[in-house]
């Protein structure tokens, strides 16, 4: 009898540690998992930036420097971690990273949220929006080289 109950209890443990290998102990992040931000909330964030609010672009350097939000610096998708490690300081230190990339549907932009959110800034927010957003409120971008263009 005793013998049926060592090996219950021992199918029972594989299985628990089968299943919280497959869905527990993943830091998967969704869609969900994402705070988005209007454009009103980026503006008013945008006036702390370089203290606890950093705007991130991941896209492309030749996007970037082809026009960005006001203080944002680039940091390209394939540079953040795309797992759970050790975050850059740059990267951990501000209380809010804001991304944004192109438009509302940039997938630098959400991938860039997703690997901060999994690398443990849980500061990370999602301007949907974009540049595009940005610019058709007749906002300021930076080009490279120049402010305010």
């Amino acid at each position: 009898m005793n013998l049926l109950r060592v090996k219950a209890a021992a199918k029972i443990a594989v299985v628990a540690v089968v299943a919280g290998m497959i869905g527990g102990c993943q830091d998967s992040v969704s869609d969900k998992d994402i705070s988005r931000v209007s454009l009103g909330e980026v503006q008013r964030m945008s006036k702390d930036v370089g203290g606890k609010v950093m705007l991130l672009d991941p896209r492309p350097a030749e996007q970037f420097a082809a026009g960005h939000l006001p203080g944002a610096v680039n940091v390209p998708l394939e540079e953040l971690p795309s797992e759970r490690k050790e975050i850059r300081d740059d990267l951990a230190a501000p209380k809010y990273v804001v991304v944004y990339g192109a438009n509302p549907g940039d997938a630098y932009a959400i991938a860039a949220t997703k690997r901060l959110l999994r690398a443990g800034q849980g500061g990370a927010r999602l301007f949907a929006g974009g540049v595009s957003e940005w610019r058709g409120a007749g906002l300021a971008v930076e080009l490279a080289g120049e402010k305010g263009k």
